[in-house]
């Protein structure tokens, strides 16, 4: 009930539904930037990734980068797309394919990396340590829980929008290549 970044998204949809507006929507799966940093970390001669989720959860993995990609499909195939939404996500990928993506690509750095999920206690306690307020803490807690409940975009294909999209989507090993990571091996 408090993921109100989503319900903001849904308000604007709707209210440009209901003046006619004609719109394509673009709705931005989870971003691969948010996870170095403070949730796959290395810390205590590992790498985790620790989130308040299972590690079966579903996250539709997407590089910001190609956000033109699937813009440039809207444009190219505007009646096909008028009054629909294209779902911004190169695959989904569960938190263990993340995971064993990372050791793929990082052999060494990868040896020991694991999946945890924290406790949803926990979890809000790291993000308010961070300076967060409460209640953007417990949006960023719902939001992780939706990924294990109802999906991210409710487990719907991403073949359609791929069916449009020509250039290729950037995966989570090449995403990681890049130099966020880059003094690993």
């Amino acid at each position: 009930p408090h993921v109100y970044h989503f319900d903001g998204k849904a308000e604007v949809e709707e209210y440009t539904r209901s003046v006619g507006v004609p719109s394509t929507f673009f709705l931005a799966g989870f971003y691969m930037s948010n996870l170095p940093g403070q949730t796959f970390r290395f810390d205590n001669g590992k790498w985790t990734l620790a989130l308040p989720t299972p590690s079966s959860s579903l996250f539709p993995v997407f590089d910001t980068a190609d956000t033109g990609k699937f813009v440039k499909a809207a444009i190219l195939h505007r009646d096909e797309t008028l009054g629909k939404r294209l779902l911004g996500a190169t695959e989904y990928m569960t938190g263990d394919q993340l995971v064993e993506g990372f050791k793929k690509v990082f052999p060494e750095a990868g040896k020991t990396a694991s999946y945890y999920q924290l406790p949803e206690d926990v979890y809000l306690n790291i993000l308010k340590g961070l300076g967060m307020p409460e209640f953007v803490a417990q949006e960023l807690l719902e939001n992780m829980l939706l990924l294990g409940t109802f999906g991210y975009f409710g487990g719907e294909s991403l073949d359609w929008t791929h069916s449009l999209v020509e250039e290729k989507l950037t995966t989570w090993e090449e995403f990681i290549k890049t130099p966020v990571w880059n003094d690993l091996k």
